[in-house]
């Protein structure tokens, strides 16, 4: 229950300090590497171009680190997975489903391939902030315009 006034209870006293003590226990993990990532020797040529795509997005709300590479490399092949797939798809006379031997109708095989890739690269967005949902709290300071101050002294005069 949590009370006549609804909400959550307070803590006891005896576990406040607990809980202030708990809110300090990752001042002692090393901080991420300011080299920015590069795409690993891996990736087909195609997903080196979304690698970098994506730590160009990156770098625009916050500093890329060489740490993020391996996440960023997993994207960017399931990047590279779900467009193959949607252009396979799209091709004329494919569908998105097939005819068995049997007379079934199924569906093919790259819809699922498509729609899992999807989710890996929705999931990892959401892990760097790139998600309307993650994006929410976030808060971003508007850029100030740059004025110059002689061109006012021009309109005086």
């Amino acid at each position: 229950m949590s009370g006549r006034n609804g909400g959550r209870r307070p803590l006891p006293s005896h576990l406040a300090v607990v809980d202030k003590a708990h809110a300090h226990r990752h001042a002692d993990q090393p901080k991420p590497s300011l080299v920015v990532p590069t795409a690993p020797e891996h990736l087909s040529a195609e997903a080196k171009v979304y690698f970098d795509e994506m730590v160009d997005t990156i770098k625009e709300l916050y500093p890329a680190s060489a740490s993020h590479t391996e996440m960023i490399a997993i994207y960017a092949q399931n990047k590279e997975i779900a467009v193959y797939c949607d252009t396979y798809l799209r091709t004329p006379g494919v569908g998105l489903t097939f005819e068995t031997s049997r007379g079934d109708i199924k569906a093919r095989p790259e819809v699922k391939l498509m729609d899992d890739a999807r989710k890996m690269c929705k999931a990892i967005l959401a892990e760097f902030g790139l998600s309307p949902s993650s994006q929410r709290g976030v808060k971003i300071d508007k850029k100030k315009e740059v004025t110059n101050a002689f061109l006012k002294l021009d309109k005086v005069g």
